[in-house]
């Protein structure tokens, strides 16, 4: 996944990974980047898969096959 500022589009980040790492976006950039690590506050497998469920895909960690399980 490929995160990118509409403030500047060339500040990008691409994000891999197998579980959840939430990401804040700044208004300003800091180190020359507008994101920063989110504390991840008591979400759930469960519930990271109905908010994965709301755009059409299954979590990964919850359904093999992630995206393509419906």
């Amino acid at each position: 996944m490929e995160l990118a500022s509409n403030d500047d589009p060339k500040d990008r980040e691409v994000i891999a990974s197998s579980r959840h790492e939430p990401r804040l976006v700044t208004t300003q950039a800091r180190d020359g980047s507008r994101f920063r690590p989110a504390p991840f506050e008591t979400h759930t497998d469960e519930e990271m898969d109905i908010l994965q469920k709301c755009v059409g895909r299954r979590s990964p960690i919850l359904v093999p096959g992630g995206d393509q399980a419906k």
